[in-house]
């Protein structure tokens, strides 16, 4: 009895699974007019999307990082000769590559940049063209009624209130239109700006580019003369005979090190795919936009159905 009894059991849970499973099929087919219009609506969706869909340019170079180390320190000392000064004076010793890609990678998003591509090109008044009033030289302040209680609920949430665009405004505007991808596992990276001008995103990459390398360039050529006037210093005290030799032996190298920083640019990146843009502006994925919220909206039907059979089986 008890044998049969279990036999029972299950081809009644069995029964019921199977049940379960038929209900929902023909609760589907039922409804089945609610998917077909869920459907109707994600394909709107979808075609909605891209009928505002903008068409955009993708303006982009390939570069490699140059090897700015202008040389590896001599070593022909030892660890306690002419290495062991360079490193205990805080002098560099190699990965200088490495380093001025990263500072490149770095600037293209600094208030240094952004101040110098500031003062030679105005780029803030292009950049925020609508709220800039030529004519008064001055930005264009919004009339903002404090009253309403979008304005109170800001105020109350101690949300900041508007400000003209500045400085480190255009730095997050640079930082966010200027990518930088490594090409595969190669040693090469893929710098790109994406906007709806292709002039502009031509113009944007080449300025960001070129002067973010310019004001390395800069950097570096005062951070050699630093070193060396230090150097210098450093050799009027020198009584050792070893230790000026190796002070000597470290001027030589900032003095190589100050040719290469005096070179013609570029100074961080070698240019191997020079900067374009397609011809053609990027067309929007047709089969993702409107496949996509078809899908959706028939899941969230299915989903919806499938609750309620749940509670009416229960």
């Amino acid at each position: 009895m008890r044998k049969n009894d279990a036999v029972e059991m299950n081809t009644s849970v069995g029964d019921d699974k199977l049940l379960d499973l038929r209900v929902l099929v023909k609760e589907l087919w039922r409804w089945k007019w609610i998917l077909v219009i869920a459907a109707i609506i994600g394909a709107i969706i979808g075609v909605r999307n891209v009928s505002s869909f903008v068409p955009t340019y993708v303006a982009k170079m390939i570069v490699q990082p140059v090897d700015s180390s202008g040389g590896d320190v001599p070593t022909r000392m030892g660890g306690g000769g002419i290495l062991g000064v360079a490193r205990s004076i805080g002098f560099a010793t190699g990965g200088a590559s490495n380093a001025s890609f990263d500072l490149f990678r770095v600037m293209i998003g600094s208030t240094l940049l952004a101040v110098k591509i500031q003062n030679k090109h105005g780029l803030m008044q292009r950049v925020y063209e609508s709220s800039w009033d030529n004519e008064k030289k001055d930005w264009i302040k919004p009339k903002v009624d404090e009253n309403t209680y979008k304005q109170q609920l800001r105020r109350f949430l101690h949300l900041n209130s508007w400000h003209p665009p500045s400085i480190e405004s255009l730095a997050g505007y640079l930082s966010g239109m200027v990518k930088i991808e490594q090409v595969g596992e190669t040693v090469f990276y893929k710098i790109s700006v994406e906007h709806s001008d292709r002039d502009f995103a031509l113009y944007l990459l080449d300025i960001v580019y070129r002067e973010a390398d310019d004001l390395i360039g800069r950097l570096r050529r005062q951070e050699q003369e630093e070193r060396k006037e230090y150097l210098e210093r450093q050799i009027e005290k020198a009584r050792l005979v070893e230790v000026r030799d190796a002070l000597l032996s470290l001027l030589m190298q900032q003095e190589q090190r100050a040719i290469i920083a005096d070179a013609k640019p570029p100074y961080t990146i070698k240019v191997i795919e020079p900067l374009h843009a397609p011809a053609a502006a990027k067309e929007p994925a047709l089969r993702r936009a409107i496949l996509v919220p078809v899908v959706v909206m028939v899941a969230l039907v299915i989903v919806v159905v499938t609750i309620v059979v749940s509670f009416r089986t229960e």
